[in-house]
């Protein structure tokens, strides 16, 4: 944006546009409460690849302009932080309670790694093959996991029993 623009200004909005969502996280928990958090994930993902997809063909078009990077960016940054929040969520789901603090340590861990991975992964595919070529490895490496995100919702998470018996027998049954 700055290469583009020249203007700090915009480079900092665009920071800023990432962190968008916060302020309506609340309404993706409603959202999650009322389809459920796994088809929601599912759909966020979704839509990222479809954000994906219409700057790929920007940047291929040679019509990319600053305002729909903002437009692209104030999207992502609408469903992020929820994002975030329903990954953990599920973990929450599926992970047995004495379980689930390692389980969240290596959610977040192996998400920060991906972020940074990816950041410079899509940082060097720029520099050595170009913005277009770049962003159509992106897209083809983005778009088959939204997919698989997608078979994810047939096979639901399982239930661990929340209480216990005295001999540790489970007290439902699963």
């Amino acid at each position: 944006m700055l290469a583009a623009t020249g203007s700090v200004q915009q480079l900092v909005i665009l920071g800023a546009l990432a962190w968008l969502g916060s302020l309506f996280s609340p309404f993706f928990g409603v959202a999650g409460d009322r389809i459920g958090v796994r088809t929601l994930l599912c759909a966020t993902r979704g839509a990222y690849a479809l954000l994906a997809a219409a700057l790929t063909v920007l940047v291929l078009s040679d019509a990319l302009a600053p305002w729909h990077v903002f437009a692209i960016s104030a999207t992502a940054g609408l469903m992020r932080p929820s994002d975030m929040a329903m990954r953990n969520v599920l973990v929450g789901q599926t992970m047995r309670p004495e379980m689930l603090m390692g389980a969240l340590g290596i959610s977040r861990t192996t998400s920060d790694t991906a972020r940074v991975a990816g950041a410079l992964a899509g940082t060097g595919g720029v520099a050595l093959i170009g913005m277009g070529p770049a962003y159509v490895v992106s897209l083809r490496c983005t778009s088959p996991r939204s997919c698989f995100r997608w078979e994810s919702l047939a096979h639901p998470p399982a239930r661990p029993c929340a209480r216990r018996m005295p001999r540790g027998e489970a007290a439902c049954q699963p």
